[in-house]
């Protein structure tokens, strides 16, 4: 786990709205406006206002992917890290993504264009 330090600045993504998902192999990217991209590898999970709605580790990453479509054209309204561990990133009245870093080996997730790497 490279963690996740309390100074990342994530503000960048406050405002922009969420264009598309990129499925991969083994990896997912959310695609915002203004050139900003989240290229995923990590476990995840989507909560609404009544609790979880899925949910990934990394080994079945892609599996839960689907219940993510609910969040494109949405808006970010906040992100924040949350150390040592995780980021959050709420998408308004579509949920919440939190990424968590769950390996030592391998990156978890990166941010561009700011080159935020976990």
């Amino acid at each position: 786990m490279f963690g996740v330090a309390e100074d990342i600045d994530l503000t960048g993504l406050v405002g922009k709205k969420l264009q598309r998902i990129s499925v991969g192999v083994d990896r997912f990217e959310l695609g915002f406006d203004d050139g900003w991209s989240l290229n995923i590898e990590c476990a995840w999970r989507l909560e609404g206002s009544a609790g979880l709605i899925a949910e990934a580790e990394r080994d079945t990453l892609l599996e839960s992917v689907d219940h993510l479509k609910r969040l494109v054209g949405a808006v970010v309204e906040f992100a924040v890290p949350r150390p040592p561990d995780r980021i959050e990133i709420d998408l308004g009245g579509q949920g919440r993504l939190v990424l968590i870093d769950d390996s030592d080996l391998f990156e978890s997730f990166s941010l561009e264009p700011i080159g935020i790497i976990v």
